[in-house]
């Protein structure tokens, strides 16, 4: 995947799950902007990315540490971000805690989703040396066409999944 379809994602899906699951405008942006950030964040350990060039020392870092998609593109790696987010969110903004972490773990996790749809996959349970994919033949090759059907393929799922989670509780 490429960082335009982890971006349309993540501000798609942000938008509509924020809107469906926060009652206030401030809670849903906040919702919507921490999933588009979280959507973007994982290839902060790719130094050309649009998070490794905002942060370049650091994501110059990450990849000599972990390599691209390595510890950084883990579910480990985004429960400990998401969670520490929500530990200091709720030490200097305890109102916006649970929108912004939520959002940011939530982008991080359609980020994993993607790059899963990819030849070669992620390591989802880091330090374990298997790769992840989607089971698919039609995801053995890049195609841009191919991310972006998937992109609107996965927004219409996890938006549907938003709606049936927020209207069950």
């Amino acid at each position: 995947m490429r960082g335009k379809q982890h971006a349309a994602l993540g501000v798609l899906v942000g938008t509509a799950c924020g809107i469906m699951a926060f009652q206030t405008p401030a809670e849903q942006a906040a919702f919507a902007a921490a999933c588009s950030v979280g959507s973007l964040f994982p290839d902060i350990d790719l130094p050309t990315s649009a998070a490794g060039r905002v942060l370049k020392p650091v994501s110059v870092l990450l990849n000599r540490l972990f390599g691209h998609r390595g510890f950084i593109h883990s579910f480990l790696c985004a429960f400990l971000l998401g969670a520490g987010l929500y530990l200091a969110l709720m030490e200097f903004l305890p109102s916006f805690a649970a929108p912004v972490a939520d959002g940011f773990f939530a982008g991080f996790l359609i980020h994993l989703l993607q790059d899963s749809c990819t030849p070669n996959g992620i390591r989802w349970l880091w330090p374990l040396k298997h790769s992840f994919h989607v089971p698919f033949i039609w995801c053995r090759r890049e195609s841009m066409a191919k991310y972006w059907i998937l992109t609107f393929l996965f927004f219409a799922i996890l938006t549907a999944g938003c709606f049936l989670y927020t209207h069950s509780i």
